[in-house]
């Protein structure tokens, strides 16, 4: 595929996220919203994607198996921690470790772990509470990317996953599938389906998984004082209305990196922005997301070593 044929697919998809932001905030709760269970698997994973109006699926890097496992494929080896200080009292910490085998196939393993503490209930109507209780969510994640020729991969993935809710316990697992596509030089299409599988059962009654179908584009622009990438990305949960996101990476020099982005039709949040630095193997990224109707801030950190 020519250069010149490559801005066609990134208007059409870029045109596609505007729309989503015609989408009135005063519309209806949608008609499945609360009908899928494991809602922690639909938070993106990583404060570069998060800062880039959560375009994961092309923006993910060695935190891959949380969005494309396909981008597996292009991975160096490394070894990552991130730390995301969520809305209200909600923490989620991950670790995750890349390997590539031979020069087509990437493997990851990582591990997720999210708490909500201080949740207070109440058996009568009443200003003060009984208690309070805590939500703890848990995945082990593993994934392989496999690179088909010098311009395509396909990934999968499997997820145990176990939740907490008070006394309330539910565990189960479930599949990832994605593909990724670079056709020309600067230009990157991704796709992914996330979390597949069976119901879940909570309190003896079965919920949905949050299923979720993803598509990305990402662009790099070279320019006369350093580097700029622009990416966008579409998602559709099954519980909820279409939401995207769209970002922008500009990076005046080789070790440093500044990016914002915008999200589209999400009811938490809008604005999206951060930074990241590299030097000598190390990399550290940092993502702000303000948050709507007075939700909060979220703050994410994430450190990645090359090995």
């Amino acid at each position: 595929m020519k250069q010149k044929h490559c801005f066609p697919v990134i208007r059409l998809l870029l045109a596609a996220v505007l729309c989503l932001s015609g989408a009135s905030s005063a519309e209806a709760v949608y008609r499945d919203a609360g009908a899928a269970s494991w809602p922690f698997l639909k938070m993106d994973i990583g404060a570069r994607a998060a800062a880039l109006g959560g375009t994961g699926l092309v923006n993910s890097g060695a935190l891959a198996i949380f969005a494309n496992p396909a981008l597996l494929a292009f991975q160096e080896a490394s070894i990552t921690a991130s730390h995301n200080s969520w809305f209200g009292k909600t923490d989620q910490q991950v670790i995750s470790a890349v390997f590539p085998w031979g020069e087509r196939l990437g493997a990851s393993l990582a591990f997720r772990f999210l708490n909500t503490g201080g949740l207070e209930y109440r058996e009568t109507p009443s200003s003060e509470p009984t208690g309070t209780f805590d939500v703890t969510d848990l995945s082990l994640n593993a994934a392989l990317g496999l690179r088909l020729g010098d311009s395509f991969a396909l990934g999968a993935g499997v997820k145990f996953i176990r939740e907490k809710v008070w006394i309330e316990e539910s565990s189960g697992l479930c599949f990832d599938v994605g593909l990724l596509s670079t056709p020309a030089r600067g230009l990157v299409l991704s796709a992914a389906l996330q979390n597949i599988g069976p119901a879940a059962v909570m309190a003896s009654r079965e919920y949905r998984l949050p299923r979720t179908l993803r598509a990305a584009v990402g662009y790099s622009i070279p320019t006369p004082l350093g580097s700029a990438t622009v990416s966008a990305e579409i998602q559709k949960p099954i519980d909820n209305n279409p939401r995207g996101g769209v970002g922008l990476e500009y990076q005046p020099l080789s070790w440093v990196a500044l990016r914002g982005g915008y999200r589209f039709n999400d009811p938490s949040s809008t604005i999206t922005t951060g930074m990241g630095f590299s030097q000598r193997g190390w990399v550290l990224d940092y993502a702000f997301v303000p948050g709507k109707h007075a939700l909060g801030d979220t703050h994410r950190f994430t450190l990645t070593r090359a090995l």
